[in-house]
């Protein structure tokens, strides 16, 4: 295994930083927080409590480390996926015992499903308490009253919902390999990991040469007869057909594997239609000539389901077969044309492989493929739906317009679960990224999620906006977080969308019940100047309005007046599949 991969840059900063301190002993405290700094992280979201005070004391011994304090935690742990997300780092999340981590439990399991690398570090109580029966706050009180809590509770919760979990230990060797091991399996995995310290042990003294020890953290591919063997039979595939597509997925930006994509896009350009799925788009220049489009099944363009459907082979690179990537499973690629590299597996034509994954092969069948033996794909003719024009009431459509066309390579556009969300599949990124959370599909992620992508471009230094939409009733749940886009002087473009309430649910089931209605007197170009920015927000009321507009500088809140049922033509085509 090789040590964590880093720029000379980042790997020269860490060195100094460990060379100039100058004890032999350090606090396991500061070598957690050190050992993050050497993965290349520079930023740390979560909320202060009793239990883990001794050890955010410790963040301000390690120069370039920052604290980004949320709202709340589950607010933390939404920013942390749209940090991971937009810098394609773990992201570090602090919260205190019991209220704290159960609070951010729901964000965490979205980034579980969704394969968001995290390391979530909990202040736990004492060791000495662990096993009194004294029933100390933030403790869930036993079955009966005379019965001790238990402190290692919320730990079993924990482990159905990350990767790896450690308990830091009186004893320091024990204590270090214990957070080296958590943080490589969260990287292997890329899936949350826990890190519990008692805040009793925020002091253990651990030796300072342990930093100087190699950080291993990056998968290794397998490359032996097996791996070797799986590459060959893909490739016989791939020459056999006569009319192959290569299908881009989810896996290709989590494992970090674009560089090889763009390799075999190099070598199959001009030769074989691409596409990509809903959950990875951005990963291909939708502006090149063999792109054709984004294949949502039943529920995206008809002519590129037709055109991907008839090709005898798809190698679907990435794989992630949810629901919300396979066009709410209208999808109808047949198994027997389809080759799919996984984070966790191959399948050949139906036959899965469940010992070699993606990572073991890609590479190794993009450095073998030759291009000469790879047949040309069929050319098809694709209709793009009319972008509206004239002076109709203000729509959804109108608004991925707008975006489309607002655009740059270096954006980050963020999408909440809601009704816009099914109106992405057919936007033109330009080349910029895209995030979301479209599998775990919470309500109210985009405004903290905004905060973390924000938090990641600066920490990298990377020019671009980064470009928010919303639903009112999502936004109401965890509005509070502008407070810290406010606090951290950061500089998103949100579109609050104002359809009175959960649009998306009413064209489901109730359509004028109550429970699809929330507070309509909020006063939303107010909100930026509410938690202490000084920019009003505005009113966008008409197709004239929004074509009009002109972004500036700094934090920008625009309010869209839309009407209460206006839903993209994708959503609607979906309801009706699922009523007949």
């Amino acid at each position: 295994m090789a040590p964590v991969l880093q720029s000379d840059a980042l790997s020269g900063q860490y060195h100094q930083l460990v060379n100039s301190i100058n004890s032999d002993y350090i606090t396991i405290s500061e070598y957690i927080l050190l050992r993050i700094y050497q993965l290349g992280i520079r930023s740390i979201f979560g909320v202060p409590g009793d239990f883990n005070l001794s050890f955010l004391e410790h963040l301000y011994d390690v120069d370039g480390l920052e604290w980004i304090g949320c709202c709340n935690e589950l607010n933390a742990a939404y920013a942390c996926d749209g940090y991971a997300k937009t810098c394609e780092k773990m992201a570090v999340l602090v919260s205190t015992f019991g209220v704290g981590e159960l609070s951010a439990l729901a964000g965490v399991a979205g980034m579980y499903s969704e394969y968001s690398p995290l390391l979530h570090l909990v202040g736990t109580s004492a060791t000495g308490l662990k096993n009194s029966d004294k029933k100390f706050h933030h403790l869930l009180t036993g079955s009966k009253t005379y019965e001790a809590s238990d402190h290692y509770l919320y730990e079993k919760v924990a482990a159905n919902f990350s990767c790896a979990q450690g308990s830091i230990g009186s004893d320091a060797a024990n204590a270090c390999s214990t957070v080296d091991r958590v943080l490589r399996e969260i990287h292997w995995c890329l899936r949350p990991g826990y890190l519990f310290l008692p805040c009793d042990l925020t002091e253990l003294k651990v030796p300072t040469s342990r930093l100087h020890e190699p950080l291993m953290v990056d998968y290794v591919p397998q490359i032996n007869s097996r791996s070797t063997a799986v590459v060959e039979a893909i490739l016989q595939k791939i020459y056999s057909s006569t009319n192959p597509a290569l299908l881009v997925d989810y896996f290709i930006s989590r494992c970090k594997m674009a560089s090889t994509l763009g390799k075999l896009l190099s070598k199959l350009d001009g030769r074989v239609n691409v596409y990509n799925t809903f959950m990875g788009k951005g990963l291909v220049d939708e502006s090149r000539g063999w792109f054709v489009g984004t294949y949502q099944g039943a529920l995206g363009n008809s002519d590129v389901a037709r055109a991907v459907e008839e090709s005898d082979l798809v190698l679907r690179v990435g794989a992630f077969d949810v629901e919300m990537n396979s066009g709410a499973f209208s999808a109808k690629l047949q198994p027997g044309n389809v080759v799919s590299l996984s984070i966790d597996s191959v399948s050949i034509c139906g036959e899965l492989v469940t010992d070699v994954n993606m990572r073991d092969v890609f590479e190794m069948l993009v450095e073998q493929l030759d291009v000469e033996r790879v047949a040309r794909s069929r050319r098809y003719e694709i209709s793009r739906p009319p972008r509206p024009t004239g002076s109709e009431p203000l729509t959804m459509n109108d608004l991925r317009t707008h975006i489309e066309r607002s655009l740059t390579p270096n954006d980050v556009l963020i999408v909440d679960t809601g009704s816009f969300m099914w109106a992405t599949g057919s936007i033109e990124l330009h080349g910029a990224k895209f995030v979301n959370q479209f599998l775990w599909a919470a309500i109210g992620y985009a405004i903290p999620a905004t905060l973390g992508a924000c938090i990641a471009k600066r920490d990298s230094g990377a020019p671009g906006r980064v470009i928010t939409v919303e639903g009112d009733g999502a936004a109401e749940m965890t509005l509070q977080e502008i407070a810290s886009l406010v606090r951290y002087k950061v500089d998103p473009v949100l579109y609050l969308l104002n359809n009175d309430g959960y649009t998306i649910e009413r064209v489901i089931q109730g359509p004028d019940r109550s429970y699809n209605d929330i507070a309509t007197k909020w006063q939303w170009t107010e909100m930026v100047g509410c938690f202490g920015g000084g920019k009003k927000g505005r009113k966008i009321a008409s197709r004239s309005d929004l074509s009009q507009l002109s972004v500036g500088a700094g934090l920008q809140l625009f309010e869209l007046l839309l009407p209460k049922f206006d839903v993209p033509e994708e959503l609607t085509q979906l309801l009706a599949r699922g009523k007949s």
